[in-house]
């Protein structure tokens, strides 16, 4: 077999490393030793990865649950601790399971789960949101019935028929509150209690912050959505947020869209004038983390903080004026608000 120069080796390397979008890469872990405290990552990729990441980063394990776990930063090397012995516990991880991290953007990666034979851990894919979970049994069922009499009573199999019994509107209002940890609402859209979301989803399981589920493939479904209901007269001149974990903290980071920004921003103001319906303004810096660039630093943790904008609300931005100083309109969408809105999308 013919091998390849260095030279082409070199620049494959440094394509993958260099140019390849984030959401391209990807690393695997074989756990041994000690792994139920903390788990190293790759020295190579520690050291090519582009990426900043933030404090708590998010992993969804195959069952759709998004855990948040915290990083530990020692000089070169960087580590899963906090949370990383609740995910492997919960995910039945053990010695010699090797594990696959895509990274999916916004500081979150998606996990894939080996078992020590190298195959796909069974038990870790069970889908754990109602509304995938019912999608999944109706496709099992619609399988069954094209492979089997159709004699066979439903009642022979237990699991089938109480698993189809939910009815559409709670089925759903359970799968978005869960999804988006929307299962405890103030009366005012925030998050806390509130008799009347009792009352719709009694069946809802608590809120974990350690178990925040939010799928990738849902948030997108719900951006389209909203997009669709609050877009601008104008085009494209607006963009909605989703808000997540890094949108919120400390230092937060909150990237505006790439295509928007290519077509209204060939030149990027250092800051953006952001006002809400009452003209209220802000001013919030701008720059650039890895490859996107967006709201970001103290000012935008000003902003988030006076509107008391939290992880699933959303935030539609218009804009307004480009000229000189740019400036955006902003509606903050609240969790109970999106709830509402996608049910009459849905069901």
């Amino acid at each position: 077999m013919r091998e390849r120069c260095w030279s082409c080796k070199k620049w494959e390397e440094h394509f993958y490393w260099d140019h390849l979008e984030e959401s391209n890469l990807h690393f695997m872990k074989v756990m041994d030793g000690d792994f139920t405290l903390k788990m190293e990552f790759p020295q190579k990729f520690v050291k090519n990865f582009r990426v900043e990441l933030i404090d708590v980063v998010a992993l969804e394990a195959p069952s759709g649950i998004l855990w948040e776990i915290g990083l530990c930063k020692e000089q070169d090397r960087l580590y899963f601790n906090g949370g990383w012995k609740k995910f492997i516990e919960a995910n039945g991880i053990e010695k010699g399971y090797i594990l696959v991290f895509d990274y999916a953007g916004d500081s979150m990666f998606q996990v894939r789960i080996f078992d020590s034979t190298g195959c796909v851990k069974a038990a870790s894919n069970q889908i754990n949101n109602p509304r995938a979970k019912q999608k999944m049994v109706d496709q099992t069922w619609q399988n069954f019935q094209r492979t089997h009499s159709s004699k066979v009573a439903c009642n022979d199999y237990p699991m089938l028929h109480e698993q189809t019994t939910d009815s559409g509107s709670a089925s759903g209002i359970r799968f978005i509150e869960e999804e988006y940890g929307m299962d405890k609402f103030k009366d005012d859209g925030r998050l806390g209690s509130s008799k009347i979301c009792k009352k719709e989803c009694s069946e809802v399981q608590p809120y974990s912050t350690s178990e925040t589920k939010l799928s990738l493939r849902n948030s997108q479904d719900i951006v389209n959505i909203l997009e669709q209901k609050f877009a601008s007269k104008r085009g494209n001149w607006s963009f909605v947020k989703l808000i997540t974990l890094s949108n919120i903290t400390s230092n937060p980071f909150m990237a505006i869209p790439k295509k928007f920004v290519s077509i209204h921003f060939p030149r990027k103001p250092f800051g953006i004038t952001v006002r809400d319906q009452s003209k209220k303004k802000w001013y919030v810096n701008c720059s650039w983390r890895s490859s996107s660039w967006g709201f970001q630093g103290k000012s935008m943790a000003k902003l988030v903080h006076e509107n008391k904008i939290q992880k699933g609300d959303a935030c539609v931005f218009e804009l307004i004026e480009k000229s000189s100083d740019v400036v955006m309109q902003m509606r903050i969408v609240r969790a109970m608000e999106i709830c509402s809105i996608l049910k009459k999308y849905w069901f």
